[in-house]
């Protein structure tokens, strides 16, 4: 009985082996010669990139594996079967079941594991992985007697961008200045949209809250204006018993003496108290019904509530995200006066925010000037990595904080680009519309090649040129976007932004058709220069094309785009400084780049490199180093977009505030003060050194300058948040003295100054 177990045991197991061959390897191995077969909905193609490889490959491993699994609890079950009555065949039936429900739990487990760490990792969308940050390596100290040098870290860079750029989440607002209404949700890509608008510019949130502000202010004042016109109905005439004392010179203009010799005061020439209401009756002056209307008005100007902020806005879970909405119903409860006391407090709040991190910038900056042998992010670098931890060992102090998480600094993380103003499309589509790599390789090399080695003259190189530039466009433009998306290509995406833009402003301007129709313009012209000037303000056509025909493999085709982007998100513009205009212009205010672009002829260097002279072969920028940072060397001086006024460029390339692209690596406006240096015990300094240092002017980083320019900004912003919040304030303290009146149009009732209202000035 024993051996015809064991010969059913091989044959099962040979059957099995069989079996798996039979359903696996055939249809695999015909597959890879034709095409890949469905598994779970995915499939492969030419064009699949290595994601979608390794996603399809993980799906067909894990259906193996489950497959396998469930094969061994089969064969365990009908071992069991067969065996029966025989208790150590059956033990090893059992075991076979076991095995095989472990590795059905160790796949569930594997995929759970995988899912918890990221749930992009177990769909390989690595593109959506979080950058890793990685805390500085505490040193190996051999020696507790071993030197230590300690660095104050001075973050320039990010403290900048915290007042210029800083983002959050803040509400949008419709023309009446009440926040807009729409459900909170999230796309596919886990992004949070709704009324809520998340990671969003705060200099734009601000500007929203001012214009929600001047809303309210409006129909504030609009509401006075009735309620004024309201008691303008009122009148005493007859209802009030006079006052006055015909016998004091100053009550009465001309006093009339009766055929009784009585002196009266002729009706409207009462100058002191005027009336009184009469014994026998109300001393009302208005009809029941137009004082309903005025008390109604009167109503959304008494009893007003502070601190709105705690009351109307309330937190919610979206998808494990915590965002802060207004309520809609407590939004509607408020009254008038108690909407712009919201706004007034939401931008004092701002403001407060701004303040706390242009202290920080402030503070920074002071104590960089008052280093005297500062350590550029470069230079600290090669301090730390080349330090021998048995000699010395270099510390790094984080000595600034976010004024608001009160977390450390983290260099990590910063702008590596800005967007184009009046160009949020064109910014959202490069995002979502990375492009098939292969295909765009090969759409790429099916446009003109114009080297000028094949050209005998410069101008047929030229006319090539321009013949390849719109093929180039085509491609670019055709890039294809995510799969859940559903845009298509970037073009279409731009277009799609388009008409969700125009939706927007339908909304947030329902009751002012002026206000839309602006807001729709703005729509349909966003993007559309940078979309048309592609070849100029974006990417060299011919260097994209040259790098593209070089290579074979598509994953190589980022690297040709990036190498020929002209101004990509703008942040290759250089900024306008007195040292590139000549004498006088250099004197005046007017630098900025705009300036330098439309005035050639005031440029120290109009080319960097065209002789200084015209007998000479030298360079201007040799003569001029500090031309180096001018406009004229920028990337991308040629671009036509910017702000036209009156049908001409005022301003070329205008970059908003707002950041387009962050970087993960450490940023390079950082720099390092080591503490008390001069006190080295081993070089035994008397004094600081350093006057013969020399910094050439061609690479100088205008640290300063950026600063300054900072403050200023952030300081005329405060200012106008300052105007905004006491003209708000004098608005409500006057609203305040509205509400609080209360014998209006009555015969003895008393206007400003404590002067009776029947009386005449």
């Amino acid at each position: 009985m024993t051996i015809k177990l064991k010969i059913v045991t091989k044959k099962l197991t040979l059957f099995f082996l069989l079996f798996l061959c039979a359903i696996t390897l055939p249809s695999f191995c015909f597959a890879s010669e034709i095409q890949y077969p469905p598994v779970f909905g995915l499939s492969l193609n030419d064009t699949s990139t290595f994601p979608e490889y390794a996603r399809y490959f993980f799906s067909i491993g894990i259906f193996i594996s489950a497959t396998l699994a469930a094969i061994v609890i089969i064969f365990g079950g009908i071992y069991y079967l067969i065996s029966f009555g025989s208790g150590k065949f059956t033990g090893e039936g059992k075991e076979w079941i076991k095995a095989g429900f472990l590795g059905l739990f160790l796949i569930l487990g594997s995929y759970l594991i995988v899912y918890t760490i990221n749930p992009d990792l177990a769909i390989f969308r690595l593109n959506g992985l979080k950058p890793v940050i990685v805390a500085d390596p505490i040193p190996e100290i051999l020696n507790p007697n071993t030197p230590k040098v300690i660095y104050n870290e001075i973050p320039i860079g990010i403290l900048t961008e915290n007042v210029l750029t800083k983002t959050m989440a803040c509400y949008n607002f419709d023309s009446n200045g009440d926040p807009v209404s729409a459900p909170i949700d999230t796309d596919d890509r886990g992004r949070v949209f709704g009324p809520t608008l998340t990671n969003n510019d705060r200099t734009d949130c601000v500007l929203k809250l001012a214009v929600a502000a001047e809303k309210k202010s409006e129909i504030i004042k609009k509401l006075s204006d009735d309620i004024s016109g309201l008691m303008s109905q009122c009148s005493c005439e007859g209802k009030c018993d006079s006052t006055c004392n015909p016998n004091n010179p100053n009550a009465c203009g001309q006093p009339q003496i009766g055929a009784d010799g009585k002196k009266s005061c002729p009706t409207g020439e009462c100058k002191d108290a005027a009336c009184k209401a009469p014994k026998n009756g109300s001393g009302e002056c208005c009809e029941q019904n137009v004082k309903d209307q005025i008390e109604n008005g009167l109503n959304q100007f008494r009893n007003l509530q502070s601190d709105i902020s705690g009351i109307i806005e309330k937190q919610v879970r979206v998808d494990e995200k915590t965002v802060i909405i207004i309520d809609q119903d407590k939004w509607k409860n408020l009254k008038t006066a108690e909407q712009l006391t919201y706004l007034k407090e939401k931008i004092e709040n701002f403001k407060s925010k701004i303040e706390n991190d242009l202290k920080q910038l402030t503070n920074a900056a002071g104590d960089l000037d008052n280093c005297y042998y500062s350590t550029s992010y470069i230079d600290f670098l090669k301090l730390y990595e080349g330090a021998r931890p048995e000699e010395k060992i270099i510390l790094k102090n984080k000595t600034y904080s976010d004024s608001e998480t009160k977390d450390k600094i983290n260099i990590s993380k910063y702008c590596n680009g800005f967007s184009y103003g009046d160009s949020s499309c064109f910014n959202v589509c490069q995002n979502v519309c990375p492009g098939d790599s292969q295909k765009d390789l090969s759409c790429y090399k099916s446009c003109k090649k114009c080297d000028i080695k094949d050209f005998d003259n410069e101008s047929d190189y030229y006319d090539c040129i321009d013949e390849q530039k719109p093929c180039m466009e085509k491609c670019y433009n055709q890039r294809k976007c995510l799969p859940n998306d559903n845009y298509g290509n970037f073009e279409r995406c731009v277009s799609y932004c388009k008409v969700n833009c125009s939706d927007s402003c339908s909304n947030e301007f329902s009751d002012d058709p002026k206000g839309l129709a602006d807001c729709q313009k703005k729509c349909d012209t966003n993007s559309q220069c940078l979309m048309q000037n592609e070849t100029k303000c974006i990417f060299n056509s011919n260097g994209l094309r040259q790098c593209a025909g070089a290579i074979d493999n598509g994953y190589y085709l980022k690297d040709c785009v990036n190498n020929s982007y002209l101004c990509k998100y703008g942040s290759q513009q250089h900024s306008g400084y007195p040292e590139c205009l000549e004498y006088p212009y250099s004197k005046s205010e007017k630098y900025s780049a705009s300036f330098i672009f439309q005035h050639q002829g005031y440029q120290v260097c109009p080319d960097l490199y065209a002789p200084f002279e015209e007998d000479s072969d030298t360079p201007c920028i040799d003569i001029y180093p500090e031309t180096g940072k001018c406009p004229s060397a920028s990337n991308c001086p040629d671009c036509p977009c910017g702000t036209v006024k009156d049908g001409k460029i005022s301003e070329n390339n205008v970059v908003s505030g707002q950041c387009s692209e962050l970087a993960y690596n450490d940023d390079p406006l950082t720099f390092y003060c080591e503490q008390n240096w001069w006190n080295n015990k081993k070089e035994k300094l008397p004094k600081p050194i350093g006057n013969e240092r020399f910094c050439s002017e061609e690479n100088e980083i205008p640290v300063g300058r950026t600063v300054d320019d900072t403050e200023n900004w952030a300081n005329s912003l405060i200012k106008i948040l300052d105007d905004i919040s006491k003209n708000t304030k004098d608005l409500l303290g006057y609203i305040k003295q509205i509400g609080e009146e209360q014998g209006y149009c009555k015969c003895d009732s008393a206007c400003e100054g404590g002067r009776p209202c029947s009386t005449k000035k």
